[in-house]
């Protein structure tokens, strides 16, 4: 409890233990942070965050769309199965919007800075270096990839590091 004088402590620990002892009740919000004055409203408010403008300043590493990204992949079957960093292409970005998962409406994420949890639909990339840039994997005919890992959705916390964004000639 922070208080600037002891008169202040004093006016807070009388009205405490009065309510302790069942004279009187305070009625209201203990918080100025959740207040609402209708049911829905209390659903929808939110939070006030404190710094908000630090976190959504350029600093960071943004994922957008057509960012590539690194995700480790599991390779192999058995034994013989091993985890391996590979690079994907960022296709989509969801973010919970009523305990569901929707496309998000803000067209990128901060990498580390983002408060809320978010995902990201990624397609798996090759370098090729006859052409000199990125080449989707193919989903059919790949015999080290299974189909579910060249096309996954990963969530924030399993991105390993954000390579670049692709350039559109």
């Amino acid at each position: 409890m922070k208080a600037k004088s002891t008169k202040v402590i004093l006016e807070n620990v009388s009205r405490a233990s009065s309510c302790l002892s069942g004279v009187s009740t305070i009625q209201g919000a203990l918080g100025d942070e959740r207040k609402a004055n209708t049911l829905l409203g209390r659903w929808i408010i939110r939070k006030k965050q404190v710094g908000k403008d630090e976190k959504s300043s350029s600093e960071g590493t943004n994922i957008e769309r057509d960012t590539v990204i690194l995700v480790n992949v599991k390779t192999g079957r058995g034994a013989s199965a091993s985890t391996v960093t590979r690079r994907f292409r960022v296709l989509a970005i969801y973010e919970k919007f009523y305990n569901r998962w929707a496309i998000s409406k803000q067209p990128f994420k901060q990498w580390h800075n983002e408060p809320k949890k978010y995902k990201v639909d990624a397609r798996m990339v090759n370098w090729d270096s006859l052409v000199l840039e990125y080449v989707d994997v193919d989903l059919l005919g790949n015999t080290i990839y299974r189909e579910g890992d060249i096309f996954k959705t990963v969530e924030d916390s399993m991105i390993v590091d954000v390579v670049g964004k692709l350039q559109k000639e």
